[in-house]
C-alpha cells in the first residue's frame, strides 16, 4: 500500500466535501444543520436535518477513522449512541486495523461493505476516446440542471432527491469544482464531476439517466474530466466507487487501477 497516496485521496476528499458544505452554506444558510468534526483519529461530515430515506445510506460520514489511543472508550463513539446518529465510518488499511475493529465491534458496528480506491498517474494518460455525446464542462449558472441530472440519475426520491439536488446545485459552485454535461439531441443526458487541488484530481459523483445508459456516456464524461485535469495542472487523479460496479469497470479501461480498499462500517 502506498500510503502516501492513500493520504494525498483521503485529505482531497474530505477538502471536497468540506468545500461543498461551506458553499452551499453561504447560498442557504443552516437548512441542513451541517456539522463538521475534526478529530486526531477521523474526520466527521453530519446533516442533522437531512431527509433520509431506509433504503439509502445516510448522509453522516467518518472518514478515516482509527481506533485513538485511549481505546476501548471513544467519546466520539459514545456520542454517536447517545443520540443516536447513524454514520457510515470508513476504515482504511493499516498497523491500527485490527484495534480499530475491535473497538468499532464492541460498539455494535459492523462492516458493511468494501471501497475500491483508484489512482492514474496523469502522464500514463492516452488520448481522450471520441464522446458518445456532446461533453461540455457548464457554467455555474447550469448547476441546477446538473444537479437534477445526478439526483435523478443516483435514483433519489421524493425529500431526499430535493436535498441532494440543492447540495449538488449550491455546493459545486466552489472553487476547485469543475462540472460536465453530456447531451445527446440537445438533452442533458448524464453528468460528471471533478475536483482539482494542486496537482491532485478527484474524479467525484457522476450519474446517467435510466433511457441513456449503456450507451457510452460515462466513458466519455470520464476521459473529458481526465483530459481537463491534466490539462489544467494535475499529476494524480484518484476516484472511488462501488465495487465491481459499471464505474469501477469504466475507470480501469481508462486506466486508473486499484490500490487500496478501505472499509465502510454501520451499526444495524
Amino acid at each position: 500500500m502506498h500510503q502516501s497516496l492513500v493520504d494525498l485521496c483521503q485529505d482531497h476528499l474530505v477538502e471536497a466535501l468540506h468545500a461543498r458544505i461551506r458553499a452551499t452554506e453561504q447560498a442557504i444558510g443552516h437548512q441542513f444543520a451541517f456539522e463538521v468534526i475534526q478529530l486526531d483519529h477521523a474526520t466527521a461530515f453530519f446533516a442533522h436535518r437531512w431527509p433520509h430515506a431506509s433504503h439509502s445510506p445516510p448522509f453522516h460520514r467518518v472518514f478515516h477513522y482509527r481506533a485513538p489511543t485511549y481505546a476501548p472508550k471513544d467519546p466520539f463513539l459514545d456520542r454517536l449512541l447517545d443520540e443516536h446518529i447513524d454514520a457510515v465510518i470508513e476504515v482504511v488499511p493499516g498497523d491500527h486495523q485490527a484495534t480499530t475493529a475491535s473497538l468499532l465491534q464492541a460498539y455494535g458496528f459492523q462492516p458493511v461493505w468494501r471501497i475500491p480506491w483508484f489512482h492514474l498517474p496523469l502522464k500514463e494518460l492516452e488520448s481522450a476516446i471520441p464522446s458518445a455525446g456532446l461533453i461540455q464542462k457548464i457554467a455555474h449558472s447550469e448547476l441546477a440542471q446538473l444537479a437534477s441530472v445526478l439526483s435523478i440519475g443516483y435514483g433519489y426520491e421524493g425529500a431526499e432527491r430535493e436535498a441532494w439536488q440543492t447540495f449538488a446545485q449550491h455546493g459545486y459552485r466552489a472553487a476547485g469544482f469543475a462540472c460536465f454535461l453530456a447531451t445527446v439531441e440537445q438533452y442533458a443526458a448524464a453528468a460528471g464531476v471533478l475536483h482539482l487541488s494542486h496537482t491532485s484530481a478527484l474524479v467525484d459523483g457522476a450519474a446517467t439517466l435510466p433511457g441513456y445508459r449503456g450507451s457510452g456516456l460515462q466513458k466519455a464524461l470520464l476521459a473529458a474530466r481526465l483530459s481537463y485535469a491534466k490539462q489544467h495542472g494535475a499529476t494524480q487523479a484518484f476516484s472511488r466507487t462501488g465495487a465491481g460496479s459499471i464505474s469501477q469497470a469504466n475507470l480501469e479501461k481508462l486506466g486508473m487501477r486499484v490500490f487500496i480498499h478501505s472499509t465502510a462500517w454501520r451499526r444495524r
